[in-house]
């Protein structure tokens, strides 16, 4: 029986999952199935069998991409459509990849994290918080920097400078930029920044401090609301007429709470 080499597959919500539309590609390309054409409009991805390859697959809209990635390899544009295009490029085929799903409430915390974790041989390859994709290796002391991401209209002005500060890019997500030193920085460059508590960092603390107070006021106004019952006993009346300011409290108290949780909850995923 004659093995079919070429299939197509439709997938009509591509758009609204790019990322998950980018490991679809990569997991096709690793089975041997490479893409050899795509109908944007139909979401139509037509694939040709040949030998498995590691690629790489970034979506760059209107020019711009938050992962400055796309802009440091040799990527090959596969096809390009209403401000939409797609890259390719062949990477190297690591011995294995493992993910690790971490939360951190300061990017000092991550940038310790990730070299502790390179001296143990796992090597940053992809970043999708919380989760975070390595490469496996022999330990090595390596120095991350975790960079505020810039506006992506000055993805080459960012990127042509790393050179000069002994940087090399390793991955975007929107929010920071992952870079690992090759070298050292040339005499005219100025150190990098050091990390600080900044970003989501700063997002936390503020909620943090909110949910503390919110929280010790739900118990004191139901502590309150507890003492009324046991002081007044069989007067009811009394206490009725008392006890909507102690709800109103525990009611102010109680959504003070929920939405710190909340705004803790969206700084962690991003």
């Amino acid at each position: 029986m004659k093995t079919k080499s070429v299939k197509s597959e439709k997938y009509r919500m591509w758009f609204n999952d790019l990322a998950g539309t980018q490991q679809m590609l990569e997991e096709h390309s690793a089975d041997g199935w490479h893409l050899i054409a795509f109908e944007m409009a139909d979401g139509k991805f037509t694939f040709k069998k040949g030998e498995p390859r590691c690629y790489g697959y970034l979506f760059v809209v209107n020019g711009e991409s938050y992962n400055f990635k796309v802009f440091t390899q040799d990527f090959e544009k596969i096809c390009e459509e209403g401000g939409l295009s797609l890259y390719r490029c062949e990477e190297d085929v690591p011995e294995a990849y493992e993910t690790v799903k971490k939360r951190f409430s300061s990017p000092a915390q991550e940038k310790a994290w990730l070299e502790e974790m390179a001296q143990k041989g796992y090597f940053l390859y992809m970043v999708e918080k919380p989760a975070y994709t390595f490469t496996m290796g022999e330990g090595e002391a390596l120095e991350y920097i975790i960079e505020k991401a810039p506006s992506a209209k000055n993805a080459r002005e960012y990127l042509d400078a790393l050179p000069a500060r002994g940087l090399s890019y390793v991955w975007g997500d929107g929010r920071s930029h992952y870079l690992v030193r090759t070298g050292p920085a040339s005499p005219d460059q100025q150190a990098a920044p050091p990390v600080s508590d900044t970003g989501e960092a700063r997002l936390q603390k503020p909620f943090a401090g909110l949910l503390a107070v919110g929280a010790v006021g739900l118990a004191a106004a139901l502590g309150k609301m507890v003492y009324d019952v046991l002081r007044f006993g069989a007067g009811m009346a009394e206490y009725a007429q008392r006890t909507w300011v102690d709800l109103l409290a525990a009611a102010i108290c109680a959504g003070i709470v929920i939405f710190s949780l909340i705004k803790r909850r969206k700084s962690d995923n991003p």
